[in-house]
């Protein structure tokens, strides 16, 4: 890169990029082309491929002034754990750098990256908007719940949503309520809540815990140049809490309660499939369903998927497992 070389024509160290763990680019940018860029970037045998990709709303240096680590004190360590933060929320959603450029050139999909931006706090030291606040002051809670903060966090910097791509082009974006929906049909949901409405009193609400207990179930096929695509969904449920008085350890009143759970989580499904819709870009993938039902990559190539994918037709269906004993939900993982 021409930027290398003349700075290690002025410095005595030679400029080294295997360290980075983040590559951010303003919005007005990635709405103009990425496509030098990345090209650029994954041919440089100094940056890792697994390099974290995000887009930020307003200038890429305002934002990184605005993050204040308290407990990490390597950059590094601290960016490496915030975008990990998928693993155990269901508002974020994680992309390297090769993942990005091998979507960008495919046919059967389209690129994402997390989506970033700097939000004002009112005097109470709230969020004045929704999303992940970037808050740094926990190794392994770096991204919380826009809710009351501590005196310590300080950043005004968050991760919210997914950017979303047409090529190299940035489109618009998927907002962090709907980015349950993008972990669940990219199979990569392993840690997600929802809150629905107590069986009997409304006013009330109970919150559960998701996560993937197997790999989504799809039917691709096309009539007509439309995509009729059939989505089965398989979760397993915890019930969290509730702030109502029902007895869930009823069996008719358990199976109405994993009824509402279904439903939420076939809304949500069906929200974000219809953004897609509405963005044209196909970041969920659907396109490598399709192409099974080909002999050949010239017959799918011949099907022009991103011309027709804004015409699919979608049908979702969700199986979820409800647990609402007290036994723990999940274990650990053992380090």
């Amino acid at each position: 890169m021409f930027g290398n070389s003349l700075v290690d024509t002025l410095t005595s160290k030679e400029v080294n990029l295997s360290h980075i763990k983040l590559i951010l680019y303003s919005e007005e940018l990635a709405r103009s082309d990425l496509g030098g860029h990345i090209n650029s970037l994954i041919s440089n045998v100094s940056v890792r491929p697994q390099t974290s990709v995000a887009i930020c709303r307003g200038k890429a240096e305002d934002f990184f002034k605005n993050v204040t680590p308290v407990l990490e004190t390597s950059p590094a360590r601290y960016y490496d754990l915030i975008l990990s933060s998928f693993n155990y929320t269901s508002e974020s959603a994680g992309t390297e750098l090769l993942d990005f450029y091998t979507a960008a050139q495919s046919i059967d999909r389209e690129c994402a990256a997390v989506l970033a931006e700097i939000t004002k706090k009112d005097e109470s030291g709230q969020s004045e908007q929704g999303g992940n606040n970037v808050q740094g002051n926990n190794e392994n809670s770096g991204i919380s719940g826009g809710g009351s903060q501590s005196n310590n966090e300080k950043s005004e910097a968050k991760f919210a949503g997914i950017a979303v791509f047409k090529g190299s082009k940035m489109v618009g974006e998927i907002s962090p309520e709907l980015t349950m929906g993008h972990l669940i049909i990219t199979n990569e949901l392993q840690d997600g809540t929802i809150t629905v409405e107590d069986i009997e009193n409304p006013t009330k609400l109970v919150s559960i815990s998701l996560r993937q207990n197997k790999a989504c179930k799809f039917d691709v096929k096309i009539e007509n140049d439309t995509p009729k695509i059939k989505i089965q969904v398989y979760l397993d449920a915890h019930l969290q809490s509730s702030s109502a008085t029902t007895d869930y350890l009823n069996n008719d009143n358990k199976h109405l309660l994993n009824k509402k759970v279904e439903e939420k989580v076939t809304e949500i499904v069906n929200d974000y499939l219809n953004k897609l819709i509405e963005l044209d870009s196909d970041i969920a993938g659907l396109g490598r369903e399709a192409r099974q039902n080909f002999l050949t990559w010239k017959e799918f190539e011949d099907l022009n998927w991103q011309e027709i994918f804004k015409n699919s037709e979608f049908e979702v269906s969700t199986s979820a497992a409800l647990n609402v004993s007290q036994i723990v939900f999940h274990r650990l993982p053992n380090k």
